[in-house]
């Protein structure tokens, strides 16, 4: 009855959010130990966003304590289809969790779309085509939304 109260009022917290929520769900509330559990509750009340395609990988991650490292990593971070194509695709739990660390960016729950590199590669071929066959307008009109792209994503 002790551990449901202390569980219980260390969830009230969060309860009011549903991406905690979504984490807490999935990663510790099927922990077998209290004393788990009770360290990933405080893991997730330092974040307030945790991006669902992420936790998938978080859940997937063998051991209790790598699963709460795992929170620590993509906490308030915000991952592209792209980023999470890479990380998913990594052999190894290790190299997965190091691929969360390395991509993905802060979350602002404003924030636009970022440009994939292919996109970006083919925005530049295109745009080097009509600046070669001198159509200016088309060129600025297509580096500016590139641009934009690019400078929302890094907010």
């Amino acid at each position: 009855m002790r551990s449901f109260i202390i569980t219980f009022s260390l969830l009230l917290g969060v309860a009011h959010a549903g991406d905690r929520t979504d984490a807490y769900n999935l990663i510790c509330k099927p922990m077998t130990f209290e004393l788990e559990r009770n360290d990933c509750i405080s893991k997730i009340r330092n974040y307030s966003h945790f991006d669902n395609r992420a936790l998938g990988i978080c859940k997937a991650v063998t051991f209790d304590s790598n699963k709460i490292s795992c929170l620590g990593i993509i906490g308030d971070k915000a991952y592209e289809v792209w980023d999470m194509d890479t990380c998913v695709n990594e052999p190894f739990e290790s190299r997965k969790l190091d691929c969360l660390q390395e991509f993905g960016t802060i979350y602002t729950p404003d924030r636009h779309s970022c440009v994939p590199r292919d996109e970006a590669i083919t925005q530049l071929s295109y745009s080097l085509k009509d600046l070669r066959a001198g159509n200016l307008g088309s060129t600025d009109q297509r580096l500016s939304k590139l641009l934009e792209k690019f400078t929302d994503c890094n907010r």
